[in-house]
Protein backbone atom coordinates (compact mmCIF):
# COMPACT_ATOMS: atom_id res chain seq x y z
CA UNK A 1 0.00 0.00 0.00
CA UNK A 2 3.06 2.18 0.89
CA UNK A 3 4.73 1.85 -2.79
CA UNK A 4 0.86 2.31 -4.24
CA UNK A 5 0.89 5.66 -2.14
CA UNK A 6 4.34 6.72 -3.17
CA UNK A 7 3.63 6.16 -6.91
CA UNK A 8 0.19 8.36 -6.57
CA UNK A 9 1.64 10.98 -5.07
CA UNK A 10 4.74 11.11 -8.04
CA UNK A 11 2.23 10.70 -10.51
CA UNK A 12 0.17 13.93 -9.60
CA UNK A 13 3.47 15.53 -9.06
CA UNK A 14 4.36 14.93 -12.42
CA UNK A 15 0.71 16.06 -13.84
CA UNK A 16 1.49 19.44 -11.90
CA UNK A 17 4.54 19.43 -13.68
CA UNK A 18 3.07 18.74 -17.20
CA UNK A 19 0.50 21.52 -16.70
CA UNK A 20 2.68 24.42 -15.18
CA UNK A 21 6.37 24.24 -15.72
CA UNK A 22 7.75 20.77 -16.57
CA UNK A 23 11.53 22.52 -16.77
CA UNK A 24 11.79 23.02 -13.29
CA UNK A 25 11.49 20.90 -10.39
CA UNK A 26 8.44 20.01 -8.97
CA UNK A 27 9.78 21.19 -5.50
CA UNK A 28 12.06 24.10 -4.78
CA UNK A 29 12.50 25.08 -8.51
CA UNK A 30 13.74 28.70 -7.54
CA UNK A 31 17.26 28.74 -7.14
CA UNK A 32 19.27 31.34 -5.05
CA UNK A 33 22.59 29.87 -6.01
CA UNK A 34 25.05 26.63 -6.05
CA UNK A 35 28.00 27.14 -4.16
CA UNK A 36 31.61 25.08 -3.71
CA UNK A 37 32.18 23.72 -0.51
CA UNK A 38 34.01 21.58 1.66
CA UNK A 39 32.63 19.00 4.04
CA UNK A 40 35.11 17.58 7.03
CA UNK A 41 34.46 14.54 8.95
CA UNK A 42 34.58 15.29 12.89
CA UNK A 43 36.23 12.41 15.07
CA UNK A 44 32.90 11.00 16.91
CA UNK A 45 31.98 8.38 19.26
CA UNK A 46 30.08 5.31 19.05
CA UNK A 47 26.97 4.83 18.11
CA UNK A 48 27.70 7.87 15.86
CA UNK A 49 31.07 6.15 14.13
CA UNK A 50 28.80 4.49 11.47
CA UNK A 51 29.16 5.12 7.41
CA UNK A 52 30.38 8.74 6.58
CA UNK A 53 31.22 9.50 10.13
CA UNK A 54 33.21 6.04 10.79
CA UNK A 55 36.58 8.20 10.29
CA UNK A 56 37.67 11.79 10.16
CA UNK A 57 37.75 12.83 6.69
CA UNK A 58 37.22 15.85 3.57
CA UNK A 59 35.07 15.68 0.77
CA UNK A 60 34.32 18.37 -1.82
CA UNK A 61 30.31 19.30 -1.95
CA UNK A 62 28.13 21.38 -3.93
CA UNK A 63 25.17 23.43 -2.00
CA UNK A 64 22.08 24.30 -3.47
CA UNK A 65 19.67 27.12 -1.89
CA UNK A 66 16.69 27.22 -2.48
CA UNK A 67 12.76 29.22 -2.00
CA UNK A 68 9.96 26.09 -1.94
CA UNK A 69 7.44 27.58 -4.01
CA UNK A 70 7.38 31.01 -4.33
CA UNK A 71 9.34 33.17 -6.68
CA UNK A 72 9.18 36.46 -4.96
CA UNK A 73 11.80 36.17 -1.77
CA UNK A 74 9.55 38.15 0.17
CA UNK A 75 6.35 35.91 0.37
CA UNK A 76 6.60 34.08 3.38
CA UNK A 77 7.84 29.85 2.18
CA UNK A 78 9.71 27.03 2.83
CA UNK A 79 13.50 26.94 2.21
CA UNK A 80 15.74 24.74 1.31
CA UNK A 81 19.62 23.41 1.52
CA UNK A 82 20.93 20.35 -0.51
CA UNK A 83 24.01 19.54 0.55
CA UNK A 84 25.79 16.82 -1.98
CA UNK A 85 29.23 15.40 -1.30
CA UNK A 86 31.63 13.90 -3.49
CA UNK A 87 33.91 11.07 -3.67
CA UNK A 88 32.22 9.24 -1.08
CA UNK A 89 32.74 5.38 -1.40
CA UNK A 90 31.08 2.51 0.08
CA UNK A 91 27.84 0.54 -0.25
CA UNK A 92 24.79 2.17 -1.98
CA UNK A 93 21.36 2.77 0.19
CA UNK A 94 19.54 2.02 -3.39
CA UNK A 95 21.50 0.31 -6.38
CA UNK A 96 20.77 3.04 -9.22
CA UNK A 97 21.86 5.82 -7.11
CA UNK A 98 24.50 7.60 -8.44
CA UNK A 99 28.35 6.34 -7.38
CA UNK A 100 30.09 8.56 -5.01
CA UNK A 101 27.44 10.64 -3.83
CA UNK A 102 26.20 11.49 -0.41
CA UNK A 103 23.10 13.73 -0.06
CA UNK A 104 21.68 15.70 2.62
CA UNK A 105 18.21 17.36 1.78
CA UNK A 106 17.42 20.06 4.49
CA UNK A 107 14.76 22.64 4.90
CA UNK A 108 14.11 25.55 7.70
CA UNK A 109 11.56 23.42 9.24
CA UNK A 110 12.20 21.52 12.08
CA UNK A 111 9.02 18.63 11.45
CA UNK A 112 7.35 17.96 7.50
CA UNK A 113 3.25 18.54 7.93
CA UNK A 114 2.78 15.24 6.70
CA UNK A 115 2.83 11.93 8.52
CA UNK A 116 2.58 9.03 6.31
CA UNK A 117 1.89 8.21 2.74
CA UNK A 118 -1.63 7.22 2.59
CA UNK A 119 -2.00 11.33 3.58
CA UNK A 120 0.62 12.05 1.18
CA UNK A 121 -1.15 11.12 -1.46
CA UNK A 122 -4.62 12.61 -0.30
CA UNK A 123 -2.72 15.84 0.15
CA UNK A 124 -1.67 15.99 -3.18
CA UNK A 125 -4.83 14.63 -5.17
CA UNK A 126 -6.32 17.73 -2.85
CA UNK A 127 -3.89 19.99 -4.60
CA UNK A 128 -4.20 18.49 -8.01
CA UNK A 129 -8.27 19.00 -7.54
CA UNK A 130 -7.85 23.02 -6.23
CA UNK A 131 -9.19 21.56 -2.86
CA UNK A 132 -6.36 21.84 -0.70
CA UNK A 133 -8.39 23.19 2.45
CA UNK A 134 -10.08 20.25 2.79
CA UNK A 135 -7.18 18.86 4.12
CA UNK A 136 -7.00 20.57 7.07
CA UNK A 137 -10.37 19.50 7.77
CA UNK A 138 -9.07 15.93 7.49
CA UNK A 139 -6.18 16.97 10.08
CA UNK A 140 -8.85 18.40 12.36
CA UNK A 141 -10.66 14.67 12.12
CA UNK A 142 -7.82 12.43 12.37
CA UNK A 143 -4.71 14.16 13.51
CA UNK A 144 -5.28 18.01 15.81
CA UNK A 145 -2.22 17.75 16.69
CA UNK A 146 -0.67 18.33 13.29
CA UNK A 147 -3.11 21.34 12.36
CA UNK A 148 -0.37 23.72 13.98
CA UNK A 149 2.11 21.83 11.97
CA UNK A 150 0.67 22.41 8.42
CA UNK A 151 -0.33 25.96 8.82
CA UNK A 152 3.08 27.25 10.19
CA UNK A 153 4.78 25.15 7.54
CA UNK A 154 6.46 27.26 4.92
CA UNK A 155 5.71 30.13 6.51
CA UNK A 156 9.13 32.06 7.00
CA UNK A 157 10.43 35.12 5.22
CA UNK A 158 14.10 34.61 5.45
CA UNK A 159 16.96 37.21 6.05
CA UNK A 160 19.53 35.40 4.36
CA UNK A 161 20.19 31.77 3.17
CA UNK A 162 23.67 31.68 4.62
CA UNK A 163 22.49 32.47 8.38
CA UNK A 164 19.76 29.96 8.65
CA UNK A 165 19.44 26.91 10.44
CA UNK A 166 17.85 23.50 8.23
CA UNK A 167 16.28 20.15 9.35
CA UNK A 168 16.46 17.19 7.59
CA UNK A 169 12.80 16.64 9.39
CA UNK A 170 12.89 12.91 8.23
CA UNK A 171 14.97 9.81 9.78
CA UNK A 172 18.01 8.37 8.41
CA UNK A 173 19.66 4.86 9.38
CA UNK A 174 22.76 5.12 11.38
CA UNK A 175 24.76 2.14 10.75
CA UNK A 176 22.55 -1.35 10.82
CA UNK A 177 21.05 -1.63 14.36
CA UNK A 178 16.94 -1.21 13.17
CA UNK A 179 15.98 0.62 15.99
CA UNK A 180 18.92 3.59 15.51
CA UNK A 181 17.67 6.52 14.05
CA UNK A 182 19.07 9.96 13.38
CA UNK A 183 17.81 13.21 11.76
CA UNK A 184 20.02 15.66 10.02
CA UNK A 185 20.76 19.43 10.96
CA UNK A 186 23.01 22.19 9.64
CA UNK A 187 23.70 24.97 11.66
CA UNK A 188 25.56 28.46 10.82
CA UNK A 189 27.80 29.59 12.86
CA UNK A 190 27.44 33.34 12.42
CA UNK A 191 24.45 35.31 12.48
CA UNK A 192 23.37 37.18 9.32
CA UNK A 193 24.76 40.51 8.80
CA UNK A 194 21.37 41.66 8.18
CA UNK A 195 18.17 39.98 9.72
CA UNK A 196 15.64 41.87 8.22
CA UNK A 197 13.66 41.55 4.98
CA UNK A 198 15.33 42.16 1.86
CA UNK A 199 13.19 44.63 -0.79
CA UNK A 200 13.51 42.99 -3.91
CA UNK A 201 11.91 39.80 -5.05
CA UNK A 202 15.67 38.18 -5.59
CA UNK A 203 17.36 39.53 -2.86
CA UNK A 204 18.31 35.86 -1.02
CA UNK A 205 20.71 35.59 -3.80
CA UNK A 206 21.82 39.45 -3.51
CA UNK A 207 22.73 38.78 -0.04
CA UNK A 208 24.45 35.14 -0.70
CA UNK A 209 26.78 37.03 -3.53
CA UNK A 210 27.72 39.57 -0.72
CA UNK A 211 28.36 37.06 2.07
CA UNK A 212 30.42 35.59 -0.64
CA UNK A 213 32.29 38.39 -2.24
CA UNK A 214 36.27 37.83 -2.67
CA UNK A 215 36.73 39.64 0.55
CA UNK A 216 34.42 38.09 2.49
CA UNK A 217 35.12 35.43 5.69
CA UNK A 218 34.01 31.95 4.66
CA UNK A 219 30.32 31.22 5.87
CA UNK A 220 30.91 27.05 7.74
CA UNK A 221 28.44 25.39 8.98
CA UNK A 222 28.15 22.62 11.76
CA UNK A 223 26.45 19.83 10.55
CA UNK A 224 24.25 17.69 13.31
CA UNK A 225 23.23 14.34 14.29
CA UNK A 226 20.26 13.82 16.44
CA UNK A 227 20.32 10.28 17.81
CA UNK A 228 16.71 8.22 18.26
CA UNK A 229 17.25 4.69 19.84
CA UNK A 230 13.55 3.50 20.14
CA UNK A 231 12.02 0.38 19.45
CA UNK A 232 9.16 1.71 18.26
CA UNK A 233 9.18 2.24 14.21
CA UNK A 234 6.22 4.61 14.29
CA UNK A 235 7.39 6.99 17.37
CA UNK A 236 11.05 7.31 15.02
CA UNK A 237 9.36 7.37 11.18
CA UNK A 238 6.54 10.17 12.35
CA UNK A 239 8.29 12.99 10.99
CA UNK A 240 5.63 15.97 12.11
CA UNK A 241 6.68 15.87 15.61
CA UNK A 242 9.81 17.45 17.07
CA UNK A 243 12.88 14.86 19.16
CA UNK A 244 13.77 15.55 22.23
CA UNK A 245 16.91 13.76 22.16
CA UNK A 246 20.60 15.13 22.35
CA UNK A 247 22.28 16.67 19.39
CA UNK A 248 25.85 16.11 18.34
CA UNK A 249 28.12 17.96 15.63
CA UNK A 250 29.81 15.35 13.34
CA UNK A 251 30.82 17.26 10.91
CA UNK A 252 31.60 20.78 9.29
CA UNK A 253 30.40 22.36 6.23
CA UNK A 254 33.03 25.41 5.13
CA UNK A 255 31.85 27.80 1.91
CA UNK A 256 34.45 29.50 0.95
CA UNK A 257 34.54 32.89 -0.88
CA UNK A 258 33.56 32.57 -4.76
CA UNK A 259 31.75 33.94 -7.65
CA UNK A 260 28.75 31.37 -7.92
CA UNK A 261 26.33 34.16 -9.82
CA UNK A 262 27.31 33.10 -13.49
CA UNK A 263 25.10 31.40 -16.16
CA UNK A 264 27.51 28.46 -16.32
CA UNK A 265 27.20 28.02 -12.28
CA UNK A 266 23.25 28.73 -12.34
CA UNK A 267 23.02 25.73 -15.50
CA UNK A 268 24.93 23.19 -13.09
CA UNK A 269 23.37 23.65 -10.41
CA UNK A 270 19.68 23.03 -12.47
CA UNK A 271 21.19 20.03 -13.79
CA UNK A 272 22.10 18.53 -10.32
CA UNK A 273 19.88 15.94 -9.27
CA UNK A 274 19.27 15.58 -5.33
CA UNK A 275 17.30 12.70 -3.28
CA UNK A 276 17.43 11.65 0.15
CA UNK A 277 18.42 8.16 -1.32
CA UNK A 278 21.59 9.18 -2.97
CA UNK A 279 23.00 7.96 0.13
CA UNK A 280 25.46 5.30 2.01
CA UNK A 281 23.50 2.28 3.08
CA UNK A 282 24.85 3.27 6.23
CA UNK A 283 22.14 5.91 6.41
CA UNK A 284 19.52 4.69 4.24
CA UNK A 285 16.36 6.58 4.29
CA UNK A 286 13.51 5.53 7.00
CA UNK A 287 9.76 5.87 6.96
CA UNK A 288 7.00 6.32 4.61
CA UNK A 289 8.26 10.30 3.70
CA UNK A 290 11.06 8.93 2.57
CA UNK A 291 9.55 5.83 0.21
CA UNK A 292 7.49 8.55 -1.19
CA UNK A 293 10.33 10.17 -2.38
CA UNK A 294 12.25 7.23 -3.74
CA UNK A 295 9.24 7.25 -5.98
CA UNK A 296 8.94 10.85 -6.51
CA UNK A 297 12.26 12.16 -7.34
CA UNK A 298 13.37 10.04 -10.00
CA UNK A 299 9.80 10.84 -11.88
CA UNK A 300 10.52 14.63 -11.60
CA UNK A 301 14.17 14.57 -12.62
CA UNK A 302 12.74 12.63 -15.63
CA UNK A 303 10.35 15.20 -16.77
CA UNK A 304 12.59 18.07 -15.95
CA UNK A 305 15.18 16.07 -18.29
CA UNK A 306 13.15 15.27 -21.07
CA UNK A 307 11.53 18.81 -21.25
CA UNK A 308 14.64 20.48 -21.32
CA UNK A 309 16.13 17.85 -24.44
CA UNK A 310 12.89 18.96 -26.20
CA UNK A 311 13.85 22.79 -25.75
CA UNK A 312 17.05 21.85 -26.98
CA UNK A 313 16.35 20.28 -29.95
Amino acid sequence: MIQQDAQTVADIQTQIMQATAPHLRGQHPKMHGCVAALFEVLPVPPPLDQGLFARPARFDALVRLSNGRERDDRKPDAHGMAIKLLGVAGEKAMPEAPEGEQDFILVDNPVFFIRNAADYARFMALVAADRKAEFLAYLHQTHPEDVAVLTSFAQHIQADPLSATYWGQVPYALGPDPATACRYRAVPRAPAPDDSPGATPDYLRERMVARLAPEASPVVYDLQVQLRQDADAAVIENPTVEWDTPVVTVGTLTIPPQDFDTPERRVRGEGLRFSPWHALAAHRPLGEINAVRRAVYPASQALRAASIGKAAS
